[in-house]
């Protein structure tokens, strides 16, 4: 892309191959592989000619100032570049072998005689290879696959306890999603601040979880107080209950969402999306033993008026008021849909 002075950037090809030295080793080879992406990745073949790139070591006897040294283009469009590295060769400054064994093929390449030095290159591609695939296995951003698919999704997915490998999600959310809440998810118990920081992060909203919420328990039919000859349960203090439901303090968790502008807040409405990906984001973390519920509120300047054009919902999505300005519309609680909250209260 041209800049304002009009002069046309290099392309990052251009850029690599003109001065290779400004990059990295995995950065240049992952590069090259994209570049040459119908050859084989470096590594993968025991053919190095089928290979992408071809590593040679730049014998030095003094410290390498950077990575890479040059970066030369093919002969023939069948073989691969050619990637002087300054590091991880046998011979050298940072190899094995001693200073004689440098001198000695520094000595032969003065005479032109590069026998030595490419019989040593044959072990140095391969060294230079294992080192890059080492790197490749343990960077998310350099490898191929998929960022679910690689070595180090597996490890979250097992330490998050997520999933095998292999296995997806069947929900909307898929198992990926949860993968940077692994540490969260490992924790045990739950807690309640590790559901409010995953919540707020994935979802980008204002939340905070509420603990120890009471609700309404409806008495089976079996354990409710009858009076008279076939009376059961009617034992004060021990057994009797006035009704059919009793009240039960700290059974539920409130999640606190909000205030949020009127398109997050509709969002959250039963039915909208953001409901049904809170509730199994949250049931997910939760586990299927603890109940919860929402409870959202709107901004104050987000109020709108109720207007007959049958898409305003009195008292959720619209009120009766003649401009929002300075209203504040009470929160509401709406139940998370999610099959566990059927006939709760």
């Amino acid at each position: 892309m041209a800049t304002p002075l009009r002069k046309q950037s290099p392309s990052i090809e251009q850029k690599l191959f003109e001065k290779p030295y400004e990059f990295e080793f995995a950065q240049a080879i992952k590069l090259l592989e994209n570049i040459y992406a119908h050859k084989k990745r470096l590594g993968e073949t025991s053919q190095a000619s089928f290979e992408s790139v071809r590593i040679k070591s730049n014998i030095l006897l003094s410290t390498p100032p950077s990575d890479l040294y040059s970066l030369t283009m093919p002969a023939s469009e069948k073989d691969p570049v050619t990637l002087t590295i300054n590091f991880m060769g046998i011979a050298g400054q940072t190899g094995p072998l001693p200073n004689v064994y440098a001198e000695l093929i520094l000595d032969r390449l003065r005479v032109k005689d590069y026998a030595f030095r490419e019989f040593l290159d044959i072990f140095n591609h391969r060294l230079s290879s294992i080192h890059y695939r080492i790197h490749v296995k343990y960077t998310v951003a350099l490898n191929p696959n998929l960022p679910g698919e690689t070595e180090t999704a597996l490890v979250l997915k097992h330490l998050g306890g997520l999933s095998c490998a292999g296995e997806e999600s069947n929900g909307l959310i898929p198992l990926r999603g949860y993968l940077k809440y692994a540490g969260l998810l490992w924790q045990k118990p739950h807690s309640a601040m590790g559901l409010q920081i995953a919540l707020k992060d994935y979802f980008q909203l204002p939340v905070y979880v509420q603990q120890f919420i009471g609700r309404w328990f409806t008495i089976e039919e079996e354990e409710r107080t009858f009076l008279g000859e076939k009376g059961r349960h009617g034992v004060l203090g021990q057994g009797a209950a006035l009704g059919t439901k009793v009240w039960i303090h700290g059974e539920k968790i409130r999640v606190v969402v909000g205030p949020l502008d009127l398109v997050d807040y509709c969002r959250m409405l039963p039915g909208a999306k953001y409901n049904k990906l809170f509730s199994e984001f949250t049931r997910h973390y939760l586990g299927r033993e603890n109940l919860f519920d929402y409870r959202i509120s709107l901004k104050r300047d987000q109020a709108t008026p109720t207007r007959l054009d049958g898409r305003s919902a009195l008292g959720w999505t619209s009120w009766m008021i003649e401009e929002s300005k300075d209203y504040m519309p009470e929160s509401i609680v709406v139940r998370a849909d999610d099959p566990l909250h059927k006939g709760m209260h």
